[in-house]
């Protein structure tokens, strides 16, 4: 339903502030602000080349381009970008919105980058943290993954036990290719 409210609030979107990206995150351009939605300031959606959030600015002061924090925010975002593109956007979103397993494929593959992100520049991935924003992902046919799975998913990925397959590898940064 978040991700529901957030689309419906990107239509109203003309005219809010944007940030330009530089070409290392391509097909990503901008990051644009998104307006107020109660309860969803922390949430960033990716729909073609643009990343939506409240308070950009506010968001950019904390996560300075180039930081840990926002190098693996792009990554991941830049993964979900790539193949909504690739696949087709109006398919993709159709998609993600209507099927919770191909929802939760696509969510590890964007988590996957931005851990491994984290990781490289030595920074510290709070598994419990990431299962809870995990978990609280849900679509209008439904949760996407239970607390649990995406506890057990975060510490396979920490232990090297999970990967992406490598038919996905194309939409992965290149320091993972």
């Amino acid at each position: 339903m978040k991700k529901l409210l957030i689309a419906l609030s990107l239509l109203l979107c003309a005219g809010c502030n944007t940030f330009d990206l530089d070409e290392k995150w391509r097909p990503l351009e901008q990051m644009v602000e998104r307006p107020h939605v109660g309860g969803m300031d922390e949430i960033t959606t990716t729909v073609g080349t643009r990343i939506y959030r409240e308070d950009i600015f506010g968001f950019l002061a904390e996560n300075p381009p180039g930081s840990p924090s926002f190098d693996a925010l792009l990554y991941h975002e830049q993964v979900h970008s790539k193949r909504q593109l690739r696949m087709g956007l109006t398919k993709w979103l159709a998609k993600y919105g209507s099927d919770t397993a191909f929802m939760w494929s696509e969510e590890q593959l964007g988590y996957y980058a931005g851990i491994m992100e984290t990781l490289r520049r030595g920074g510290y991935v709070h598994p419990e943290h990431r299962a809870a924003s995990l978990a609280s992902y849900v679509s209008p046919v439904g949760k996407m993954v239970s607390y649990e799975d995406a506890l057990r998913w975060i510490n396979d990925v920490l232990s090297g036990a999970w990967k992406p397959d490598e038919a996905d590898m194309w939409s992965m940064p290149d320091f993972l290719k």
